[in-house]
Protein backbone atom coordinates (compact mmCIF):
# COMPACT_ATOMS: atom_id res chain seq x y z
CA UNK A 1 0.00 0.00 0.00
CA UNK A 2 3.11 2.19 -0.14
CA UNK A 3 5.85 2.43 -2.76
CA UNK A 4 8.55 1.79 -0.13
CA UNK A 5 6.94 -1.54 0.82
CA UNK A 6 8.64 -3.23 -2.13
CA UNK A 7 12.34 -3.80 -2.70
CA UNK A 8 13.47 -5.41 -5.94
CA UNK A 9 14.40 -4.91 -9.58
CA UNK A 10 10.88 -3.91 -10.63
CA UNK A 11 9.39 -0.85 -8.89
CA UNK A 12 5.93 -0.90 -7.33
CA UNK A 13 2.99 0.20 -9.50
CA UNK A 14 1.93 3.55 -8.03
CA UNK A 15 -1.45 3.58 -9.83
CA UNK A 16 -2.44 0.19 -8.42
CA UNK A 17 -1.33 1.25 -4.96
CA UNK A 18 -3.54 4.34 -5.14
CA UNK A 19 -6.53 2.23 -6.21
CA UNK A 20 -5.97 -0.22 -3.37
CA UNK A 21 -5.63 2.58 -0.82
CA UNK A 22 -8.88 4.15 -2.05
CA UNK A 23 -10.65 0.79 -1.79
CA UNK A 24 -9.43 0.23 1.78
CA UNK A 25 -10.39 3.78 2.77
CA UNK A 26 -13.87 3.50 1.24
CA UNK A 27 -14.45 0.27 3.17
CA UNK A 28 -13.62 2.04 6.43
CA UNK A 29 -10.51 -0.04 7.13
CA UNK A 30 -7.04 0.98 8.16
CA UNK A 31 -3.75 -0.81 8.66
CA UNK A 32 -3.04 -2.08 12.18
CA UNK A 33 0.70 -1.74 11.65
CA UNK A 34 3.29 -4.28 12.75
CA UNK A 35 6.37 -5.03 14.78
CA UNK A 36 9.25 -7.02 13.32
CA UNK A 37 10.64 -7.45 9.78
CA UNK A 38 9.41 -4.91 7.24
CA UNK A 39 8.69 -7.39 4.41
CA UNK A 40 6.32 -10.38 4.54
CA UNK A 41 7.12 -12.09 1.21
CA UNK A 42 10.17 -12.86 -0.89
CA UNK A 43 10.79 -14.76 -4.11
CA UNK A 44 13.82 -16.37 -2.39
CA UNK A 45 16.07 -15.67 -5.38
CA UNK A 46 18.81 -14.35 -3.15
CA UNK A 47 21.57 -14.78 -5.72
CA UNK A 48 19.88 -13.02 -8.65
CA UNK A 49 17.24 -10.30 -8.51
CA UNK A 50 15.76 -10.89 -5.03
CA UNK A 51 12.39 -9.25 -4.41
CA UNK A 52 10.93 -8.38 -1.02
CA UNK A 53 7.42 -7.04 -0.46
CA UNK A 54 4.97 -6.41 2.33
CA UNK A 55 2.04 -8.33 0.88
CA UNK A 56 0.41 -9.55 4.10
CA UNK A 57 -1.20 -7.17 6.54
CA UNK A 58 -4.09 -6.92 8.99
CA UNK A 59 -6.84 -4.39 8.37
CA UNK A 60 -9.51 -3.41 10.89
CA UNK A 61 -12.41 -0.99 11.22
CA UNK A 62 -13.39 1.39 14.01
CA UNK A 63 -15.58 -1.18 15.78
CA UNK A 64 -12.73 -3.69 16.05
CA UNK A 65 -10.29 -1.13 17.45
CA UNK A 66 -12.90 0.09 19.92
CA UNK A 67 -13.41 -3.45 21.23
CA UNK A 68 -9.73 -4.47 21.04
CA UNK A 69 -7.78 -1.20 21.36
CA UNK A 70 -4.50 -2.93 22.22
CA UNK A 71 -4.33 -5.27 19.24
CA UNK A 72 -0.69 -5.74 18.26
CA UNK A 73 0.58 -7.42 15.08
CA UNK A 74 3.94 -9.23 15.02
CA UNK A 75 5.79 -10.37 11.88
CA UNK A 76 7.40 -13.69 12.83
CA UNK A 77 10.57 -15.10 11.18
CA UNK A 78 10.21 -16.39 7.62
CA UNK A 79 11.59 -19.95 7.63
CA UNK A 80 9.98 -22.61 5.40
CA UNK A 81 7.40 -20.54 3.54
CA UNK A 82 8.01 -17.57 1.31
CA UNK A 83 5.52 -15.66 3.48
CA UNK A 84 6.04 -14.33 6.99
CA UNK A 85 3.60 -15.64 9.64
CA UNK A 86 1.66 -12.87 11.37
CA UNK A 87 0.76 -13.17 15.05
CA UNK A 88 -2.12 -11.04 16.37
CA UNK A 89 -2.24 -10.40 20.12
CA UNK A 90 -5.53 -8.83 21.20
CA UNK A 91 -4.59 -8.21 24.84
CA UNK A 92 -8.08 -6.80 25.47
CA UNK A 93 -8.03 -7.64 29.18
CA UNK A 94 -4.74 -5.93 30.07
CA UNK A 95 -4.95 -3.32 32.79
CA UNK A 96 -4.91 0.27 31.62
CA UNK A 97 -2.05 2.41 32.84
CA UNK A 98 -2.91 5.39 35.01
CA UNK A 99 -2.71 8.40 32.73
CA UNK A 100 -1.60 11.87 33.71
CA UNK A 101 -4.08 14.66 34.40
CA UNK A 102 -5.28 16.53 31.31
CA UNK A 103 -7.87 19.30 31.34
CA UNK A 104 -10.98 18.46 29.30
CA UNK A 105 -12.54 21.35 27.38
CA UNK A 106 -16.07 19.99 27.82
CA UNK A 107 -15.80 20.51 31.59
CA UNK A 108 -16.28 24.22 30.93
CA UNK A 109 -19.89 23.47 29.91
CA UNK A 110 -20.72 21.97 33.32
CA UNK A 111 -22.77 24.35 35.45
CA UNK A 112 -21.05 23.37 38.70
CA UNK A 113 -17.50 23.50 37.35
CA UNK A 114 -16.59 27.20 37.20
CA UNK A 115 -17.50 28.02 40.85
CA UNK A 116 -15.34 25.13 42.12
CA UNK A 117 -12.55 26.18 39.79
CA UNK A 118 -12.56 29.86 40.79
CA UNK A 119 -12.99 29.21 44.52
CA UNK A 120 -10.13 26.71 44.52
CA UNK A 121 -7.84 29.23 42.86
CA UNK A 122 -8.79 32.18 45.08
CA UNK A 123 -8.21 30.13 48.23
CA UNK A 124 -4.55 29.67 47.22
CA UNK A 125 -3.90 33.30 46.24
CA UNK A 126 -0.92 33.63 48.62
CA UNK A 127 0.91 30.60 47.21
CA UNK A 128 3.35 30.42 44.24
CA UNK A 129 1.80 29.99 40.81
CA UNK A 130 3.01 26.41 40.31
CA UNK A 131 1.54 25.44 43.70
CA UNK A 132 -1.78 27.02 42.77
CA UNK A 133 -1.98 24.98 39.56
CA UNK A 134 -1.09 21.77 41.42
CA UNK A 135 -3.81 22.29 44.06
CA UNK A 136 -6.31 23.25 41.36
CA UNK A 137 -5.57 20.05 39.41
CA UNK A 138 -6.09 17.98 42.58
CA UNK A 139 -9.46 19.65 43.24
CA UNK A 140 -10.55 19.15 39.62
CA UNK A 141 -9.69 15.44 39.81
CA UNK A 142 -11.76 15.14 43.00
CA UNK A 143 -14.69 16.89 41.30
CA UNK A 144 -14.31 14.70 38.20
CA UNK A 145 -14.53 11.44 40.18
CA UNK A 146 -18.03 12.38 41.32
CA UNK A 147 -19.25 12.65 37.73
CA UNK A 148 -20.23 9.78 35.48
CA UNK A 149 -18.37 9.41 32.17
CA UNK A 150 -20.10 10.91 29.13
CA UNK A 151 -20.90 7.56 27.55
CA UNK A 152 -22.62 6.35 30.74
CA UNK A 153 -24.67 9.55 30.95
CA UNK A 154 -25.74 9.12 27.32
CA UNK A 155 -26.73 5.49 27.90
CA UNK A 156 -28.74 6.46 30.98
CA UNK A 157 -30.70 9.16 29.13
CA UNK A 158 -31.32 6.88 26.14
CA UNK A 159 -32.63 4.19 28.51
CA UNK A 160 -34.99 6.69 30.15
CA UNK A 161 -36.23 7.88 26.75
CA UNK A 162 -36.83 4.28 25.66
CA UNK A 163 -38.81 3.59 28.84
CA UNK A 164 -41.02 6.60 28.17
CA UNK A 165 -41.61 5.73 24.52
CA UNK A 166 -42.58 2.14 25.43
CA UNK A 167 -45.49 3.44 27.52
CA UNK A 168 -48.96 3.94 26.03
CA UNK A 169 -49.40 7.37 24.50
CA UNK A 170 -51.79 8.53 27.23
CA UNK A 171 -49.24 7.68 29.95
CA UNK A 172 -46.14 9.20 28.36
CA UNK A 173 -44.64 12.27 30.05
CA UNK A 174 -43.94 14.50 27.06
CA UNK A 175 -42.49 17.26 29.24
CA UNK A 176 -39.96 14.79 30.66
CA UNK A 177 -39.14 13.57 27.14
CA UNK A 178 -38.44 17.13 26.02
CA UNK A 179 -36.10 17.61 28.98
CA UNK A 180 -34.36 14.31 28.25
CA UNK A 181 -33.95 15.30 24.61
CA UNK A 182 -32.34 18.62 25.58
CA UNK A 183 -30.00 16.87 28.02
CA UNK A 184 -29.11 14.29 25.37
CA UNK A 185 -28.30 17.02 22.85
CA UNK A 186 -26.12 18.82 25.42
CA UNK A 187 -24.23 15.59 26.15
CA UNK A 188 -23.65 15.01 22.43
CA UNK A 189 -22.15 18.49 22.20
CA UNK A 190 -19.80 17.70 25.09
CA UNK A 191 -18.92 14.37 23.50
CA UNK A 192 -18.07 16.13 20.22
CA UNK A 193 -15.82 18.56 22.10
CA UNK A 194 -14.17 15.59 23.86
CA UNK A 195 -13.28 13.92 20.55
CA UNK A 196 -12.41 17.14 18.72
CA UNK A 197 -9.82 17.86 21.41
CA UNK A 198 -8.10 14.57 20.52
CA UNK A 199 -8.41 14.43 16.75
CA UNK A 200 -5.64 17.05 16.18
CA UNK A 201 -6.88 17.99 12.70
CA UNK A 202 -6.88 21.77 12.44
CA UNK A 203 -9.36 22.01 9.58
CA UNK A 204 -12.04 20.25 11.67
CA UNK A 205 -11.75 22.49 14.72
CA UNK A 206 -15.12 24.17 14.28
CA UNK A 207 -16.58 22.03 11.54
CA UNK A 208 -17.85 18.49 11.83
CA UNK A 209 -19.70 16.95 14.76
CA UNK A 210 -18.77 13.69 16.48
CA UNK A 211 -18.99 11.43 13.42
CA UNK A 212 -17.28 8.19 12.47
CA UNK A 213 -14.57 10.30 10.87
CA UNK A 214 -13.56 11.57 14.31
CA UNK A 215 -13.62 8.08 15.77
CA UNK A 216 -11.43 6.72 12.98
CA UNK A 217 -9.00 9.65 13.08
CA UNK A 218 -8.53 9.30 16.84
CA UNK A 219 -8.01 5.54 16.64
CA UNK A 220 -5.48 5.93 13.81
CA UNK A 221 -3.58 8.55 15.77
CA UNK A 222 -3.57 6.49 18.96
CA UNK A 223 -2.39 3.37 17.14
CA UNK A 224 0.32 5.24 15.27
CA UNK A 225 1.71 6.83 18.45
CA UNK A 226 1.36 3.79 20.72
CA UNK A 227 4.70 2.19 21.55
CA UNK A 228 4.44 -1.58 21.99
CA UNK A 229 8.13 -2.48 22.04
CA UNK A 230 11.61 -1.06 21.56
CA UNK A 231 15.05 -2.59 21.00
CA UNK A 232 17.71 -2.03 23.65
CA UNK A 233 21.44 -1.57 23.03
CA UNK A 234 21.93 -5.34 22.77
CA UNK A 235 19.13 -5.73 20.21
CA UNK A 236 16.70 -7.35 22.65
CA UNK A 237 13.02 -6.46 22.38
CA UNK A 238 11.61 -4.68 25.45
CA UNK A 239 7.82 -4.65 25.87
CA UNK A 240 6.88 -3.32 29.35
CA UNK A 241 6.15 0.40 29.69
CA UNK A 242 8.65 0.84 32.51
CA UNK A 243 11.51 -0.81 30.59
CA UNK A 244 10.63 1.08 27.40
CA UNK A 245 10.65 4.35 29.36
CA UNK A 246 14.07 3.56 30.89
CA UNK A 247 15.56 3.04 27.42
CA UNK A 248 14.23 6.41 26.23
CA UNK A 249 15.35 8.17 29.41
CA UNK A 250 18.90 6.81 29.03
CA UNK A 251 18.90 7.84 25.37
CA UNK A 252 17.76 11.41 26.05
CA UNK A 253 20.04 11.82 29.06
CA UNK A 254 23.04 10.89 26.92
CA UNK A 255 21.85 13.14 24.08
CA UNK A 256 21.34 16.15 26.37
CA UNK A 257 24.67 15.75 28.19
CA UNK A 258 27.16 18.45 27.27
CA UNK A 259 30.26 17.26 25.38
CA UNK A 260 31.73 20.71 24.78
CA UNK A 261 35.37 20.55 23.69
CA UNK A 262 35.98 24.10 22.50
CA UNK A 263 34.01 26.89 24.14
CA UNK A 264 33.33 30.06 22.20
CA UNK A 265 35.10 33.17 23.42
CA UNK A 266 32.31 35.45 24.74
CA UNK A 267 34.18 38.59 23.68
CA UNK A 268 35.12 37.34 20.21
CA UNK A 269 33.48 39.43 17.48
CA UNK A 270 30.85 40.69 19.97
CA UNK A 271 29.06 43.88 19.02
CA UNK A 272 28.13 46.68 21.42
CA UNK A 273 24.53 46.78 22.61
CA UNK A 274 22.63 48.13 19.61
CA UNK A 275 19.10 46.79 20.07
CA UNK A 276 16.75 49.13 21.90
CA UNK A 277 15.80 48.17 25.45
CA UNK A 278 12.41 49.88 25.55
CA UNK A 279 10.54 47.10 23.78
CA UNK A 280 12.97 44.19 24.04
CA UNK A 281 12.98 44.16 27.86
CA UNK A 282 9.69 45.90 28.67
CA UNK A 283 7.24 43.82 30.71
CA UNK A 284 3.99 42.69 29.13
CA UNK A 285 0.73 44.50 29.76
CA UNK A 286 -2.56 42.70 30.32
CA UNK A 287 -3.75 42.99 26.72
CA UNK A 288 -0.49 41.61 25.29
CA UNK A 289 -0.69 38.55 27.55
CA UNK A 290 -4.31 37.95 26.58
CA UNK A 291 -3.38 38.27 22.89
CA UNK A 292 -0.61 35.69 23.35
CA UNK A 293 -3.09 33.24 24.89
CA UNK A 294 -5.58 33.81 22.08
CA UNK A 295 -2.87 33.14 19.47
CA UNK A 296 -2.18 29.68 20.92
CA UNK A 297 -4.02 26.61 19.64
CA UNK A 298 -6.97 25.84 21.89
CA UNK A 299 -6.71 22.06 21.50
CA UNK A 300 -2.92 21.82 21.77
CA UNK A 301 -1.71 19.24 24.28
CA UNK A 302 -0.93 20.76 27.69
CA UNK A 303 2.28 20.53 29.68
CA UNK A 304 2.94 18.57 32.88
CA UNK A 305 0.47 20.65 34.92
CA UNK A 306 -2.36 19.44 32.63
CA UNK A 307 -3.93 22.90 32.14
CA UNK A 308 -4.40 23.77 28.46
CA UNK A 309 -5.05 26.98 26.55
CA UNK A 310 -8.84 26.54 26.73
CA UNK A 311 -8.62 26.64 30.53
CA UNK A 312 -6.53 29.83 30.51
CA UNK A 313 -8.98 31.53 28.17
CA UNK A 314 -11.99 30.58 30.30
CA UNK A 315 -10.29 31.32 33.63
CA UNK A 316 -8.71 34.61 32.55
CA UNK A 317 -11.03 36.86 34.66
CA UNK A 318 -9.89 35.29 37.95
CA UNK A 319 -6.29 34.22 37.18
CA UNK A 320 -5.08 37.26 35.24
CA UNK A 321 -3.80 39.05 38.35
CA UNK A 322 -1.54 36.14 39.31
CA UNK A 323 -0.28 35.82 35.73
CA UNK A 324 0.48 39.54 35.58
CA UNK A 325 2.49 39.35 38.81
CA UNK A 326 4.45 36.34 37.57
CA UNK A 327 5.24 37.92 34.19
CA UNK A 328 6.25 41.24 35.76
CA UNK A 329 8.48 39.45 38.26
CA UNK A 330 10.11 37.53 35.41
CA UNK A 331 10.87 40.61 33.29
CA UNK A 332 12.11 42.79 36.14
CA UNK A 333 14.00 40.34 38.35
CA UNK A 334 14.56 37.53 35.86
CA UNK A 335 13.01 35.01 38.24
CA UNK A 336 11.53 31.81 36.76
CA UNK A 337 10.71 28.94 39.10
CA UNK A 338 12.09 25.57 37.92
CA UNK A 339 8.65 23.93 38.23
CA UNK A 340 7.33 26.19 35.47
CA UNK A 341 9.99 24.82 33.09
CA UNK A 342 9.10 21.16 33.62
CA UNK A 343 8.41 19.48 30.30
CA UNK A 344 6.88 16.25 29.04
CA UNK A 345 8.45 14.59 26.00
CA UNK A 346 5.90 12.96 23.71
CA UNK A 347 7.31 10.61 21.08
CA UNK A 348 6.09 10.78 17.48
CA UNK A 349 7.30 7.98 15.17
CA UNK A 350 9.26 9.10 12.12
CA UNK A 351 8.57 5.91 10.15
CA UNK A 352 6.46 2.78 10.12
CA UNK A 353 7.43 0.13 12.69
CA UNK A 354 10.01 2.15 14.66
CA UNK A 355 12.39 -0.03 16.69
CA UNK A 356 14.96 2.36 18.17
CA UNK A 357 14.76 5.62 20.17
CA UNK A 358 16.23 7.57 17.25
CA UNK A 359 13.24 6.48 15.13
CA UNK A 360 11.04 8.85 17.15
CA UNK A 361 10.77 12.64 17.06
CA UNK A 362 10.68 14.11 20.59
CA UNK A 363 8.11 16.89 20.95
CA UNK A 364 8.22 18.92 24.17
CA UNK A 365 4.92 19.69 25.88
CA UNK A 366 5.55 22.87 27.88
CA UNK A 367 3.24 24.44 30.44
CA UNK A 368 1.07 27.22 29.03
CA UNK A 369 2.37 29.74 31.56
CA UNK A 370 5.92 29.02 30.38
CA UNK A 371 4.87 29.36 26.75
CA UNK A 372 3.44 32.81 27.52
CA UNK A 373 6.87 33.94 28.73
CA UNK A 374 8.78 32.20 25.94
CA UNK A 375 6.43 33.47 23.23
CA UNK A 376 6.72 37.04 24.49
CA UNK A 377 10.52 36.79 24.28
CA UNK A 378 10.24 35.19 20.83
CA UNK A 379 8.11 38.10 19.60
CA UNK A 380 10.75 40.56 20.81
CA UNK A 381 13.55 38.51 19.29
CA UNK A 382 12.14 37.72 15.86
CA UNK A 383 11.49 41.35 14.93
CA UNK A 384 15.28 41.94 14.86
CA UNK A 385 16.27 38.79 12.97
CA UNK A 386 15.77 40.06 9.38
CA UNK A 387 18.45 42.72 10.01
CA UNK A 388 21.02 40.37 11.52
CA UNK A 389 20.53 36.92 9.97
CA UNK A 390 22.53 36.25 6.79
CA UNK A 391 20.52 36.20 3.56
CA UNK A 392 21.42 32.54 2.99
CA UNK A 393 19.01 31.54 5.79
CA UNK A 394 15.36 31.61 4.71
CA UNK A 395 13.56 29.63 7.45
CA UNK A 396 11.59 31.35 10.26
CA UNK A 397 12.50 34.84 9.03
CA UNK A 398 9.70 37.27 8.25
CA UNK A 399 9.69 38.32 4.61
CA UNK A 400 11.76 35.33 3.43
CA UNK A 401 10.57 32.14 1.76
CA UNK A 402 12.28 28.77 1.96
CA UNK A 403 11.30 28.18 -1.68
CA UNK A 404 13.80 30.91 -2.62
CA UNK A 405 16.70 28.67 -1.63
CA UNK A 406 15.14 25.70 -3.42
CA UNK A 407 15.06 27.67 -6.68
CA UNK A 408 18.60 28.97 -6.15
CA UNK A 409 19.89 25.45 -5.54
CA UNK A 410 18.35 24.26 -8.80
CA UNK A 411 19.84 27.20 -10.69
CA UNK A 412 23.32 26.57 -9.27
CA UNK A 413 23.20 22.88 -10.22
CA UNK A 414 22.04 23.93 -13.69
CA UNK A 415 24.94 26.41 -13.91
CA UNK A 416 27.43 23.65 -13.07
CA UNK A 417 26.14 21.68 -16.06
CA UNK A 418 26.50 24.50 -18.59
CA UNK A 419 29.30 24.21 -21.11
CA UNK A 420 30.27 27.81 -20.36
CA UNK A 421 31.15 26.82 -16.79
CA UNK A 422 34.85 26.05 -17.12
CA UNK A 423 35.77 25.59 -13.44
CA UNK A 424 35.08 22.47 -11.44
CA UNK A 425 32.56 23.14 -8.71
CA UNK A 426 31.41 21.30 -5.62
CA UNK A 427 28.14 21.00 -3.74
CA UNK A 428 28.01 19.70 -0.17
CA UNK A 429 24.66 18.81 1.41
CA UNK A 430 24.87 18.67 5.22
CA UNK A 431 22.13 17.49 7.54
CA UNK A 432 22.69 18.18 11.23
CA UNK A 433 21.71 15.27 13.48
CA UNK A 434 19.36 16.14 16.37
CA UNK A 435 20.20 19.79 15.80
CA UNK A 436 17.92 21.27 18.48
CA UNK A 437 18.94 18.69 21.10
CA UNK A 438 22.69 19.21 20.67
CA UNK A 439 23.00 23.00 20.67
CA UNK A 440 25.17 24.30 23.53
CA UNK A 441 23.65 27.02 25.72
CA UNK A 442 26.89 29.03 25.97
CA UNK A 443 27.10 29.11 22.19
CA UNK A 444 23.56 30.51 21.99
CA UNK A 445 24.38 33.22 24.52
CA UNK A 446 27.49 34.10 22.51
CA UNK A 447 25.35 34.43 19.36
CA UNK A 448 22.95 36.78 21.18
CA UNK A 449 25.84 38.93 22.42
CA UNK A 450 27.30 39.08 18.91
CA UNK A 451 24.04 40.54 17.60
CA UNK A 452 24.02 43.28 20.25
CA UNK A 453 21.22 42.15 22.56
CA UNK A 454 21.20 43.61 26.05
CA UNK A 455 22.61 41.49 28.86
CA UNK A 456 19.33 41.43 30.80
CA UNK A 457 17.43 40.15 27.76
CA UNK A 458 20.06 37.43 27.32
CA UNK A 459 19.62 36.50 30.99
CA UNK A 460 15.85 36.15 30.45
CA UNK A 461 16.45 33.84 27.49
CA UNK A 462 18.91 31.81 29.54
CA UNK A 463 16.35 31.45 32.34
CA UNK A 464 13.94 29.91 29.83
CA UNK A 465 16.27 27.45 28.13
CA UNK A 466 18.58 26.37 30.96
CA UNK A 467 18.25 23.20 33.06
CA UNK A 468 14.66 22.17 32.29
CA UNK A 469 13.33 19.01 33.93
CA UNK A 470 11.97 16.36 31.56
CA UNK A 471 9.71 13.35 31.88
CA UNK A 472 8.87 10.93 29.05
CA UNK A 473 5.29 10.08 28.07
CA UNK A 474 4.89 6.43 27.07
CA UNK A 475 1.34 5.65 25.89
CA UNK A 476 -0.09 8.51 27.94
CA UNK A 477 1.78 7.71 31.17
CA UNK A 478 4.59 9.90 32.53
CA UNK A 479 7.91 8.22 33.41
CA UNK A 480 11.12 9.44 35.04
CA UNK A 481 12.63 12.85 35.70
CA UNK A 482 15.95 14.12 34.38
CA UNK A 483 17.60 17.44 33.59
CA UNK A 484 19.41 18.45 30.42
CA UNK A 485 22.77 20.18 30.12
CA UNK A 486 22.31 21.50 26.60
CA UNK A 487 19.74 21.71 23.80
CA UNK A 488 16.54 23.59 23.09
CA UNK A 489 13.08 22.06 23.02
CA UNK A 490 10.88 21.19 20.06
CA UNK A 491 7.62 22.83 21.09
CA UNK A 492 9.12 25.87 22.83
CA UNK A 493 8.19 29.12 20.97
CA UNK A 494 11.75 30.43 21.41
CA UNK A 495 13.56 27.44 19.95
CA UNK A 496 13.29 28.11 16.16
CA UNK A 497 14.60 31.67 16.48
CA UNK A 498 17.41 30.74 18.86
CA UNK A 499 18.52 27.98 16.52
CA UNK A 500 18.53 30.37 13.56
CA UNK A 501 20.81 32.68 15.56
CA UNK A 502 23.12 29.78 16.37
CA UNK A 503 23.36 28.42 12.82
CA UNK A 504 23.92 31.99 11.61
CA UNK A 505 27.34 31.79 13.25
CA UNK A 506 28.35 29.32 10.54
CA UNK A 507 27.23 31.75 7.83
CA UNK A 508 29.27 34.51 9.48
CA UNK A 509 32.39 32.36 9.49
CA UNK A 510 31.93 31.36 5.86
CA UNK A 511 31.40 35.02 4.93
CA UNK A 512 34.59 36.02 6.76
CA UNK A 513 36.54 33.34 4.89
CA UNK A 514 35.06 34.63 1.62
CA UNK A 515 36.07 38.23 2.38
CA UNK A 516 39.61 37.07 3.09
CA UNK A 517 39.71 35.30 -0.31
CA UNK A 518 40.09 31.95 1.44
CA UNK A 519 36.81 30.63 0.08
CA UNK A 520 35.26 30.78 -3.37
CA UNK A 521 31.62 31.37 -4.17
CA UNK A 522 29.11 31.13 -6.99
CA UNK A 523 27.46 33.93 -8.94
CA UNK A 524 24.53 33.25 -11.24
CA UNK A 525 24.94 36.47 -13.20
CA UNK A 526 26.65 39.87 -13.34
CA UNK A 527 24.06 41.52 -11.07
CA UNK A 528 23.51 38.56 -8.74
CA UNK A 529 24.95 38.34 -5.20
CA UNK A 530 27.77 35.98 -4.39
CA UNK A 531 26.49 32.67 -2.95
CA UNK A 532 28.57 30.40 -0.74
CA UNK A 533 25.83 28.58 1.17
CA UNK A 534 22.08 28.06 1.40
CA UNK A 535 20.43 27.23 4.73
CA UNK A 536 17.07 25.54 5.30
CA UNK A 537 16.80 25.74 9.11
CA UNK A 538 19.04 22.80 10.17
CA UNK A 539 19.89 21.66 6.62
CA UNK A 540 22.55 23.47 4.61
CA UNK A 541 24.20 23.35 1.21
CA UNK A 542 27.68 24.78 0.63
CA UNK A 543 28.90 25.70 -2.88
CA UNK A 544 32.22 26.69 -4.34
CA UNK A 545 35.03 25.98 -6.76
CA UNK A 546 36.48 22.53 -6.23
CA UNK A 547 40.10 22.23 -5.11
CA UNK A 548 41.88 20.66 -2.18
CA UNK A 549 42.63 23.95 -0.43
CA UNK A 550 38.99 25.11 -0.44
CA UNK A 551 37.76 21.70 0.72
CA UNK A 552 40.23 21.69 3.62
CA UNK A 553 39.17 25.19 4.67
CA UNK A 554 35.47 24.30 4.64
CA UNK A 555 36.19 21.16 6.63
CA UNK A 556 38.09 23.19 9.24
CA UNK A 557 35.30 25.78 9.49
CA UNK A 558 32.69 23.04 9.95
CA UNK A 559 34.77 21.20 12.56
CA UNK A 560 35.37 24.40 14.50
CA UNK A 561 31.68 25.33 14.36
CA UNK A 562 30.57 21.85 15.48
CA UNK A 563 33.09 21.69 18.33
CA UNK A 564 31.81 24.98 19.75
CA UNK A 565 28.08 24.61 19.06
CA UNK A 566 27.70 20.89 19.85
CA UNK A 567 26.35 20.08 16.38
CA UNK A 568 27.15 16.86 14.53
CA UNK A 569 26.49 16.16 10.83
CA UNK A 570 24.63 12.98 9.93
Amino acid sequence: MHVNEKCGPNPANAARIRNLCCLVKNCGFFDLGYSGPAYTWTNKRFTTNPTFQRLDRCLANVEWCTKFPRTTMFHLPMIYSDHTPILAILDSHSQKAKKTFRFENWWLLKDDFSPIDANSWLQTASKPFHTQTKILATNIKTWRKKKKPLNQQLQQIEHQMLQQQNLPLDKQNHKLQATLFQNHEALLTKDAIFHRQRVKKLWTTDGDQNTQFFQQAILKRDRKNRITHILDAQGNSVVTSKDIANIFIDYFQNLSASHLTHAANPNEHSHPVTILEEYTMSALDEQEILDLIREMKKNASPGPDGLNVAFYRAAWPWIKQDIMELVTDFYIIGNLHPHLKTTCIVLVPKKNAPNHPQDFRPISLCNVIYKILAKSLANRLKMHLPDYIHASQTAFIKGRRITTNIILAQEIVHTFRLSAWKTKGFLIKIDLAKAFDRIEWNFLLHALRRQGFHGHFIDLVYQCISVPTFSVLINGQSHGRFQSQRGIRYGCPLSPYLFILAINELSIRLQEALQQNQLSDISLGPNCPQIHSLLYADDLIIYGKANHQKATLINNVLLDFCSQSGQMPN
